[in-house]
């Protein structure tokens, strides 16, 4: 539009000859807006204005409506709205834009898009650094693609090139963003006219300073660089700069020829000899890696923490060795060591003088496309299995990704009537929800990545190497890492066992089913002479494959029951939640005759947005134990976090420590012994924090005490935690949690 002398606005005429320079004009306004706000749609006006002004012919708008000569834009948006201005629906530039496009604003390079999402030590960091580095050491302004990927490596955590599998997400794929944002020009030039030069443009040099403000001490790591031949060295044109050849990585393990009846956790190639050790100090077989040694302290009286990584973890097959790297540069005083590990993914030994001992900590991570993918088989059933059989106090199930991406991962070698496949988000909420109602030792954890996960191993690593340093050794289990899983193994062998002893008498289906509960003969019999002889019948009803044949199974385990044979069928399963006011409403009207919701005032104080609730399985004659699920507003945590990092000027453990108790101070005192928390909104709560202003002492420690002191809920105080970002997720998991306990709770107590 225009502004006539009289100072009114018009839109400009549909019928006037040429539309490009009001389009040009319009992509201008807009791109001075979004650079404003510091939006990224600034780029794609750029683009958009770019591609107006290529065009030679006049825009126009026939008297039909039609327009022609319009160039087809990549952004549907950007095409729309021009399109919408050309018709008049649309001002060419809006009243909220006329203050940006009259006095553009100049450009914050530290609150540049790109640099908001970008990724340190990733391809875009990594070819800004070589090309700003060509031009303060040798002066050239430009560099050839080949020259960029070599010097751009020693900066970049993954592979530059890839391979022909993993060209698409290789670090070199980045610089198509960096064009896209003229950080970075790309040409033919008059050195060399065949082969392109990229140079960095004004806004690019701008951009780098800004960069390296943001991350001020690049680090050259010479380990991630492009793979090349294993045994043949480097070497460089100056003396000084030799680099080592790389290390060899890990050979193949054989696989094992199965036997019919040998249980698969027995089949698993065993580790180093008992004279090997993951500390490196008497072991010189090439299959162990080398271990990243971070703290050297030789005193005898400390404790010295290493994390063990299970030398299978890795980001992607062409890089192995970047997933430990990244571990191991984040752990600070401990040190970390890749070990072919039969039972989970990462592990803690600790050392003082000649005494080794394992923690009692070991976690197995699943990424959602291998959970996913093999879950038809049932191998995260085994490998649950295994971390419940290893006798460890705390082992734990790290899940790493976006559980709503599961419903688009494949399921492979899926057969008819596989109950263990998952293909959604809802599946693994029930497979989270099993392990709490069956009581499993074995605790869930949720990461966002890769990332995120190291993050967390180096807190957990932290919190264990402050614990020992004051003393706790009740951390430490009284084995060696080698004594731990011939140990696990045992109880792998104990539970198969177990199975094979009740098919003799039962059917196979429902032998499976006991096995998967119980771990061995002697705690099925235990757990069966708890209960009354009228209970025992129905004890294993929790698995269809187990009704009718109580028993058959009661006989099989030598315990008496009311009968022998097949039992009678027992009364309909009705599950009792009682639900606090503010639950009560949020779940609403329960819409099965299964379910019985009843509201109970003085179940819980909704104070503050928090909310509970009591699960419990019941039928004519007995009932299962009480599930208590307590909801509450992430706050809390964020709260107890801040007040505890400003009482003290203290390491970040004891913050994290003394934010977990405090919070479990709030919560009710006389529980069961099943008890879930549930973190609700964290991350908004955090945001909301910072947003507010904080002490500089507080504000680095509050995002990593806060991951922290979730776990250290479920360590220090007890309770199983889980975290969910709305209102709408924490109902439905406890509706999963009343469906999964209707069918599966053990009904072990009497009426």
């Amino acid at each position: 539009f225009f502004k006539p002398q009289n100072g009114a606005v018009h839109l400009c005429s549909t019928a006037m000859a040429s539309w490009n320079s009001e389009l040009v004009r319009a992509c201008e306004a807009r791109v001075c807006y979004h650079m404003a706000i510091g939006s990224s749609r600034e780029f794609m006006w750029r683009k958009a204005q770019t591609a107006i002004l290529a065009v030679e012919k006049e825009i126009r708008r026939l008297p039909s409506g039609r327009i022609v000569n319009m160039p087809r834009l990549h952004e549907t948006t950007a095409q729309q709205e021009l399109e919408a201005i050309i018709r008049g629906e649309r001002p060419v530039v809006p009243a909220e834009m006329l203050e940006a496009s009259e006095n553009p604003p100049p450009r914050d390079f530290s609150q540049h898009p790109y640099l908001k999402r970008m990724e340190y030590r990733g391809g875009g960091y990594a070819i800004l650094m070589a090309l700003q580095k060509c031009m303060q050491g040798s002066g050239r302004p430009f560099m050839f693609k080949a020259e960029i990927m070599r010097e751009a490596q020693p900066f970049c955590d993954i592979s530059m090139s890839g391979d022909g599998w993993t060209r698409s997400a290789c670090g070199w794929a980045s610089h198509r963003s960096l064009l896209a944002h003229r950080l970075v020009t790309a040409g033919r030039g008059a050195v060399s006219p065949g082969r392109e030069e990229f140079r960095l443009t004004e806004e690019g040099l701008n951009f780098v300073k800004a960069m390296l403000e943001k991350w001020p001490q690049p680090v050259c790591n010479s380990r991630s660089r492009t793979p090349r031949r294993r045994w043949k060295a480097c070497i460089f044109k100056s003396e000084d700069s030799i680099r080592a050849a790389p290390t060899p990585l890990t050979p193949r393990t054989p696989k094992t020829r199965s036997q019919t009846g040998t249980p698969q956790t027995l089949l698993t190639p065993r580790t180093p000899k008992s004279t090997e050790s993951p500390w490196g100090a008497e072991s010189s077989t090439p299959r162990k890696e080398e271990t990243l040694e971070i703290s050297s302290s030789e005193d005898e009286k400390t404790w010295q923490l290493q994390l063990l990584v299970d030398t299978r973890e890795r980001l992607h097959d062409a890089e192995p060795r970047v997933f430990f790297e990244r571990i191991a540069s984040s752990l600070g005083s401990v040190s970390a060591a890749r070990w072919c590990l039969r039972f989970g993914d990462f592990a803690w030994t600790a050392r003082c003088g000649e005494r080794e001992c394992m923690l009692g900590f070991i976690v197995e991570r699943k990424r959602i496309a291998d959970l996913v993918g093999r879950s038809a088989l049932g191998d995260h059933v085994r490998q649950l299995e295994n971390l419940e059989t290893c006798k460890l106090a705390h082992p734990f199930l790290l899940i790493e990704g976006n559980l709503k991406q599961a419903s688009g991962c494949p399921v492979y070698d899926e057969a008819d009537g596989a109950e263990d496949a998952i293909h959604s988000s809802e599946d693994i909420d029930r497979l989270c929800a099993r392990l709490f109602i069956s009581g499993s030792s074995v605790g869930v954890l949720k990461t966002a990545d890769a990332e995120n996960t190291a993050r967390l191993l180096s807190l957990l690593s932290g919190w264990f190497q402050w614990r020992l340093g004051q003393g706790d050794e009740a951390l430490l289990e009284a084995l060696d890492l080698r004594s731990f899983e011939d140990r696990a193994a045992a109880g792998s062998k104990a539970r198969w066992e177990l199975a094979e002893q009740l098919k003799a008498t039962c059917p196979a289906a429902a032998a499976a089913a006991v096995a998967r509960r119980f771990g061995s003969f002697s705690e099925a019999r235990t757990a069966l002479e708890a209960c009354s002889p009228e209970q025992r019948l129905q004890y294993f009803d929790y698995d269809w494959a187990c009704c009718g044949f109580g028993g058959q199974v009661c006989a099989a385990l030598g315990v008496d029951s009311e009968r022998d044979g097949r039992a009678a069928p027992g009364s309909a399963r009705v599950a009792h939640v009682s639900a606090s006011p503010a639950l009560f409403r949020r779940l609403g009207a329960a819409t099965s005759a299964d379910v019985k919701l009843t509201l109970q005032p003085e179940l819980w104080d909704d104070g503050h947005g928090s909310c509970c609730a009591k699960v419990e399985v019941r039928t004519d004659s007995s009932r299962s134990a009480e599930l208590l699920l307590l909801l509450v507003p992430g706050s809390w945590l964020v709260e107890a976090v801040i007040r505890a990092a400003e009482r003290s000027d203290t390491e970040l453990p004891r913050v994290a420590d003394a934010a977990a108790w405090a919070l479990a101070a709030r919560l009710p005192k006389k529980t069961p012994a099943r008890r879930l928390l549930v973190l609700e909104g964290l991350r908004s709560a955090l945001q909301a924090q910072i947003r507010k202003g904080l002490p500089a002492a507080v504000l680095p420690k509050l995002l990593p005490c806060a991951e922290l002191a979730s776990v250290l809920l479920d360590l220090r105080c007890g309770w199983r935690c889980r975290q969910e970002t709305k209102h709408e997720a924490s109902c439905d998991f406890v509706r999963a949690v009343v469906g999964v306990a209707l069918k599966e709770s053990a009904l072990t107590m009497g009426v």
